[in-house]
């Protein structure tokens, strides 16, 4: 008979959530203050070869994300020897937080990318002619940054009210289509990846517009069209797959409602 393993509780220091997620904050603060000067300067007709705020953006992600999982998490361990298959375990259990406060993050989000992409290009034409490919650099890197960010929450929110929606209605999937739904929600996460390129379509066609203008020369109604069908596609399908999330139920290396509110993320070695 297979053994089963003991689960030990894996302790972090208390400060080191708090540590985290400050670090990561004041990383933010200054990669939103150099993205100001990123702005003015392309603006203004300054060559940017690239943007230093959205690079900081970016590496502010890492202790923000960490600091979260540390602070939410109740962290445990098996051990390879203690198990049967001999497979060493590490797993997440990530309280969720209110709907409420998921939805008002993905309105954040929302506006952030209104206010730092659709209406500065809206605006520049006649608030900064000397615009060059710099300001296209800029808004093109920041629009990706937020756009994704956007699918990946709206994804993980279907997903979600799927596993919400399956509790209520007591919907359980068959066993031998549990499996293959397993690997969906916990190990190659196809509809996170659809929703990011989904989004990430949608989110730089203003960008098109920016291009035309500092290249003075009409919009490109090509290009427009093809980046309008390959995202409403892709988050089409995106959301098609995370509605089905409920199917998954629970196993090793899947993502799941734990039917407490919580979610499981297991990672196997």
């Amino acid at each position: 008979m297979p053994k089963k393993a003991k689960e030990r509780t894996i302790t972090f220091p208390r400060a080191l959530a708090p540590a985290l997620l400050a670090s990561g904050g004041a990383i933010s603060v200054a990669g939103l203050w150099m993205l100001a000067g990123d702005y003015i300067s392309a603006a203004a007709g300054g060559a940017t070869a690239y943007s230093a705020g959205v690079a900081l953006l970016v590496v502010a992600a890492i202790p923000l994300h960490l600091g979260e999982l540390i602070r939410r998490g109740r962290w445990t361990a098996t051990s390879a020897r203690e198990a049967t298959p001999d497979v060493a375990t590490t797993r997440v259990r990530i309280r969720q937080l209110p709907w409420a406060i998921t939805l008002a993050w993905l309105g954040l989000a929302v506006l952030a990318w209104v206010a730092m992409v659709l209406i500065p290009v809206a605006v520049i034409a006649t608030a900064f002619p000397d615009a060059g490919q710099g300001f296209v650099w800029v808004i093109g890197s920041l629009s990706f940054l937020i756009s994704s960010s956007v699918g990946v929450m709206v994804g993980s929110v279907i997903g979600r009210a799927s596993h919400a929606y399956a509790k209520a209605h007591n919907l359980v999937a068959p066993e031998h289509r549990r499996k293959r739904w397993e690997n969906v929600a916990g190990q190659t996460f196809p509809h996170l990846f659809l929703m990011v390129i989904g989004f990430a379509s949608l989110g730089l066609t203003p960008v098109l517009w920016q291009l035309a203008f500092v290249e003075h020369r009409d919009l490109d109604v090509t290009a427009l069209r093809v980046m309008l069908g390959i995202g409403l596609v892709c988050i089409a399908g995106g959301a098609v797959i995370a509605s089905q999330l409920w199917r998954s139920g629970a196993g090793p290396g899947s993502l799941v409602n734990s039917g407490e509110g919580d979610v499981s993320l297991n990672f196997q070695s």
